[in-house]
């Protein structure tokens, strides 16, 4: 089976694991988000499915053996947290494993090119503020990290751009999302094709449109934490469904 993933790693992920329970043989063309697909295969190998890789093509056999696994903390959540580390204070966040393979990994590196101090330890990720400056990324292996991402690009000194080619097909058009809402905020921005242009300053408060997009909501209430004047998002409901607790959370982080 040949299979196209040139829009997104989920069509991999899910075909890797339905041979882990019928047997497939896959061969990936033109992957992007490579890290989750890594990821997949690490947790099939935890389960004890046997598979033979080359390339981008993959033999896996049936069979799924019971075993004891720990979750490992989500980046992807605790990326929102660790910018605002990085943008107003420090924040620490534990449960992290610095060697994971997930994607959102990437943000330790992202906070350290932005110019803030990052540090490690064996569970923890800590984020503390500096001078941030602009920045030239490509987040094709990292899509979702897109959107807190261009929070940070819009409090740093200079002009970021900030790419990725599958960011219009999530759960909504997180380039136009964020180019309408930074904009309503006062920040110099510029639609690409596929990602933006920002050149940073100072956000000021303004109403937030959701799209019902959860990272969209999520990193739009990063940016508020910092920005002149109130705002207001009337639609928060999204964080449902990969952060429930995500505003009983940063109300807390914030005392």
């Amino acid at each position: 089976m040949t299979v196209d993933a040139s829009l997104s790693s989920q069509f991999v992920s899910s075909l890797l694991l339905l041979g882990s329970r019928v047997g497939l043989e896959v061969e990936v063309l033109n992957p992007v988000s490579r890290p989750y697909i890594e990821m997949t295969l690490r947790t099939m190998k935890a389960f004890g499915v046997d598979f033979e890789r080359d390339g981008n093509r993959f033999i896996i056999a049936p069979g799924v053996k019971g075993t004891a696994f720990e979750v490992p903390g989500d980046y992807s959540s605790a990326s929102f947290f660790l910018a605002a580390g990085a943008l107003y204070g420090r924040v620490r966040v534990r449960g992290l494993d610095p060697g994971d393979v997930q994607a959102d990994r990437a943000i330790i590196d992202v906070l350290e090119e932005f110019g803030a101090r990052v540090r490690k330890g064996k569970d923890y990720v800590e984020a503390e503020r500096d001078e941030l400056k602009a920045v030239e990324l490509d987040c094709s292996d990292f899509p979702d990290l897109f959107p807190v991402i261009a929070v940070l690009a819009a409090y740093s000194e200079g002009k970021s751009v900030i790419r990725a080619r599958q960011l219009r097909l999530k759960e909504s058009d997180r380039v136009r999302a964020m180019a309408v809402n930074l904009s309503r905020m006062g920040v110099r921005v510029r639609e690409l094709s596929d990602g933006l242009e920002i050149t940073g300053g100072r956000p000021r408060g303004a109403r937030i449109e959701g799209f019902n997009d959860h990272r969209i909501v999520m990193a739009m209430a990063i940016a508020a934490l910092g920005a002149e004047g109130e705002s207001e998002i009337p639609d928060t409901k999204s964080v449902s469904k990969s952060y429930p607790s995500f505003f009983d959370d940063l109300r807390g982080l914030l005392g």
